[in-house]
């Protein structure tokens, strides 16, 4: 077998994110099923510091020369295509500050809780007032992307949801 040391320490430290993130999604799911309404500032404070502890994380300064010394191991497929993905994590993550993070993540709590009454009530004008916050903190994320990217803006924000895709390839589409 392998001797791995560096990986499997980023493997186990990715894998402690990971559950973080599964505990954010039931968090989330809480919040927008059973939650009561009078809760979302609480709630949003508290996912607020999750996203903040979760980028503290995955930032951490030594995770660059981990990663570049677990990139020389001798690892399997599977182990390199995950050594990939930490990468794009951590620069994706490295590219953001934290405020960004946590403002993000009020700005879109506070935006989804009040939708529920403003949809209902046809109220587009106080959806906007919740919208613009989002988008402004989604264009400086955009912003960030790029320049750590080398892409566009869109380009950017794409990939980190669909790797490698462009914009030039779904006008195609």
């Amino acid at each position: 077998m392998n001797s791995t040391p560096t990986y499997d320490d980023l493997s186990a430290h990715f894998t402690r994110l990971h559950h973080y993130a599964h505990l954010g999604s039931i968090v989330s799911w809480d919040r927008a099923a059973n939650m009561p309404p009078k809760g979302n500032e609480a709630r949003a404070s508290a996912m607020a510091e999750l996203a903040a502890l979760m980028h503290r994380l995955r930032t951490e300064p030594a995770l660059g020369d981990r990663i570049a010394r677990a990139e020389q191991e001798p690892l399997s497929d599977h182990q390199r295509a995950n050594l990939r993905e930490i990468r794009r994590d951590w620069l994706h993550a490295t590219a953001l500050p934290e405020s960004l993070v946590t403002k993000q993540e009020l700005a879109s709590s506070r935006c989804e809780h009040a939708w529920r009454t403003q949809r209902p009530a046809n109220d587009w004008a106080g959806f906007l007032g919740n919208w613009k916050p989002v988008v402004a903190l989604a264009r400086e994320e955009a912003a960030l992307l790029a320049e750590r990217s080398g892409l566009s803006k869109y380009d950017a924000m794409m990939d980190r949801f669909e790797p490698g895709m462009k914009c030039e390839q779904v006008g195609r589409v």
